[in-house]
């Protein structure tokens, strides 16, 4: 038995049976009871992808191929003590290790290569796992979410109009013509916003992977909860203490990611408001002949025009989320606060480590974010603050994109 043959998913969901037991068949993945948190309900998942076993808790932000899931559970370092984690895989398994799988043959080279996989598994040249996508009833009715918010225009308008936002940007976000893309934008039955989380799968088609929902001011808010294509309410969001929370699944990747994958420049926010506001800065979502914009210059859909992205909050910034952005010049653009400017920080490391070319933008005072300076000073204002963080770069490549 060697290295590679012990990662075919066999061998994953053996380990998984006879560690934790029975599971649940979900699609084409399986779900087990998670052995690092205390949850209510299983949520370990395993699945495949080109050949190899992966798992994945998204609850308790874990994941990886066999090793890392046996290096977890009994709490050793795959990369130090890697001989050790192939003894109890095989152990387990009841298999036996031969060659440059043994234990007694596992040389320094062999703990270098473990060591630079175990860079690539924290994500920080490679994209995340295969992402978990929403179950298709769920899906269903966040489609019937995002069909409410296009075809309500009263609602649109009030919900843009509360963002300091225009109504055609929250359409077009809403709509989206793009081919194979789908919506960022839905509505609830009782007329709050909800951000739709999306990813794309093997097959190349994008779908839903999670939804937040944000408090409304003067509205009773009720927490919700989707389960099986239907909601149900448990308690009332805080609109001073926790404006948003997750109505189903999880974020794969920062919000509107697609729609980034072939810009040249992508801008980080903190929030989904933020981006939405800097995307309407740009021109970006809105189509060629909109004159919502009035002298804001447009931007199109020039790969050279920065595209707003969002993370759901300033901590939560994944470091496999480092690969999405390989080859990019990114814009930090999080909040002005203490949070927003360490966050800032140490993802900018992280973009680096990888080769990222990385911009520093923070709101000018007093202004704490994007969508705060747009709402006070308008479009042309928050386009003309960002810009002039890209004009501060002097090589030829950002000389180009900030006159382009």
């Amino acid at each position: 038995m060697n290295r590679e043959e012990l990662k075919q998913p066999k061998f994953l969901l053996e380990y998984c049976n006879r560690m934790f037991g029975t599971h649940k068949d979900i699609g084409r993945e399986k779900l087990f009871r998670c052995p690092f948190g205390e949850h209510r309900r299983p949520k370990l998942h395993v699945n495949e992808r080109d050949g190899i076993g992966l798992w994945r808790c998204w609850a308790c932000d874990k994941g990886g191929d066999i090793f890392t899931l046996a290096a977890e559970f009994k709490q050793l370092d795959v990369k130090s003590q890697f001989p050790d984690v192939l003894e109890h895989l095989a152990e387990v398994l009841n298999i036996s290790l031969h060659g440059k799988m043994s234990k007694r043959s596992y040389s320094s080279s062999s703990r270098k290569r473990a060591g630079a996989m175990s860079i690539l598994q924290k994500g920080l040249m490679h994209r995340p796992e295969s992402p978990v996508f929403l179950e298709p009833a769920n899906v269903m009715e966040l489609e019937t979410c995002r069909k409410r918010l296009e075809e309500d225009i009263l609602l649109r308008s009030l919900l843009s109009s509360e963002l300091s936002l225009r109504e055609g940007l929250m359409l077009s976000a809403t709509t989206v013509s793009h081919p194979g893309l789908r919506g960022l934008l839905g509505a609830t039955e009782d007329g709050r916003l909800l951000y739709l989380y999306t990813a794309r799968g093997s097959d190349g088609d994008i779908t839903y992977t999670g939804a937040k929902l944000r408090c409304r001011i003067n509205h009773p808010n009720p927490k919700l909860y989707l389960k099986e294509g239907k909601w149900t309410s448990c308690g009332t969001m805080n609109a001073e203490s926790s404006r948003f929370m997750w109505v189903a699944g999880k974020a794969y990747q920062p919000w509107g990611m697609e729609f980034a994958e072939q810009r040249k420049i992508v801008l980080i926010c903190e929030g989904e408001s933020d981006a939405l506001a800097i995307n309407q800065a740009f021109g970006c979502l809105i189509p060629e002949d909109s004159s919502v914009f009035g002298n804001v210059p447009h931007a199109g859909s020039s790969e050279l025009v920065p595209f707003a992205v969002a993370i759901p909050g300033a901590q939560s910034f994944k470091r496999e989320w480092a690969g999405f952005f390989k080859g990019k010049i990114v814009i930090l653009g999080l909040d002005s606060d203490s949070a927003g400017r360490k966050a800032a920080k140490e993802i900018r490391q992280t973009l680096e480590d990888i080769g990222c070319i990385v911009v520093d933008w923070a709101p000018p005072s007093p202004y704490k974010d994007a969508r705060s300076l747009l709402a006070s000073e308008g479009s042309l204002a928050l386009y003309q603050s960002i810009l002039s963080a890209l004009n501060s770069f002097s090589t030829p490549v950002e000389k180009e994109v900030c006159h382009a």
